[in-house]
């Protein structure tokens, strides 16, 4: 599973101005807002989801199903590849 890694930066919302610190104080109020015990979960499916951008895999089936072995290959190569340093990065940590 490829991890997304974010340099967070604090501020209470004293700190702000207006109208950024009404803002900020109902986005905090919000019950819509995402909540903390979630945030690693979102981030986990956002980074799956960037690296199956799973259009190669669609691309590759595509061309098999059409006969065009070139396109095929070459969008299995890219999906390949990008599993490939999934799979390095897992197995270092």
């Amino acid at each position: 599973m490829a991890y997304a890694a974010y340099l967070r930066i604090y501020q209470p919302v004293a700190a702000f101005h207006e109208p950024d610190r009404s803002r900020w104080a109902a986005y905090a109020a919000s019950s819509a807002r995402p909540r903390r015990h979630d945030s690693l979960a979102a981030e986990q499916a956002e980074a799956l989801h960037r690296a199956i951008a799973a259009a190669e895999i669609a691309a590759a089936i595509d061309g098999v199903a059409k006969g065009e072995r070139e396109l095929a290959l070459a969008m299995y190569q890219r999906a390949h590849s990008r599993w490939r340093g999934l799979a390095e990065y897992e197995m270092a940590n």
